[in-house]
């Protein structure tokens, strides 16, 4: 299991690969013909937004486990720059203390009860992220989460977000400090622009990466597999018959 060659050996041993985003399909595709991307995907479902008053507070929300809350300090001179203009508060749905003592946050412990809850009332999901190799590689499960509840996404421009936010049209990719500070005032400012990219993220998500687009997809792969393995199977059967 320590191997650090064990997923070349993985990719060429298997029938088929399933990869949860392109660069990670580009590169299994070098060492198995047979590969397909499914992304990551959500219960649509259950993932539905709440109306939004007009006046209500423009909430920030990040979300993520005790390891990652180091990523939202990347990101803390933007955020206490939109607070000092006006009421922006920031929810961190996670485990334990973000450590932002100089910023409005709102604390939420995440349980999977009350994840869906706790992300209805905000507008605006955040993805900061540290500049580190494996990030490439990884797909944000969280960007989805926050499109699928109608909310723009800010995000790093990094791994599977460049796939999967549509930039200007359901959120918007940053490289550094000044472009997160413009991209969020740009949507704390104006609310239609936050209903419509909010549609747009919803919209793809649904036709993307929802249970009920992907899964069909998922089970095809298993069934062409199959079927190809019991072909095999019959051949071979034919083969010692005929010997």
């Amino acid at each position: 299991l320590k191997c650090s060659r064990k997923t070349n050996s993985i990719f060429r041993l298997s029938d088929r690969v399933i990869a949860i985003n392109g660069l990670i399909g580009d590169y299994a595709a070098q060492r198995n013909h047979s590969v397909s991307v499914i992304p990551n995907c959500v219960d649509t479902a259950k993932y539905v937004p709440a109306p939004r008053l007009a006046d209500a507070t423009v909430r920030l929300v990040w979300m993520g486990s005790h390891s990652t809350m180091q990523n939202l300090k990347s990101i803390a001179g933007p955020i206490r720059r939109l607070q000092a203009l006006g009421n922006v508060p920031l929810r961190v749905i996670g485990a334990g203390d973000p450590g932002l003592p100089d910023l409005q946050v709102e604390t939420h412990q995440w349980s999977a009860d009350t994840e869906i809850d706790s992300l209805r009332d905000c507008d605006i999901g955040l993805v900061p992220l540290p500049d580190h190799p494996w990030n490439q590689w990884k797909f944000f499960y969280k960007t989805i989460q926050y499109m699928a509840m109608g909310m723009p996404v800010v995000a790093r421009r990094m791994g599977s977000n460049s796939e999967v936010i549509e930039h200007g049209v359901d959120g918007f990719l940053v490289d550094d400090e000044a472009q997160w500070y413009e991209s969020l005032q740009t949507l704390i400012a104006d609310r239609s622009l936050r209903q419509r990219m909010g549609a747009a993220a919803r919209a793809k998500v649904i036709e993307r990466y929802s249970f009920e687009s992907q899964m069909p997809r998922m089970v095809d792969v298993f069934e062409q597999v199959l079927q190809s393995k019991r072909a095999t199977q019959h051949h071979a059967r034919l083969g010692q018959a005929s010997c």
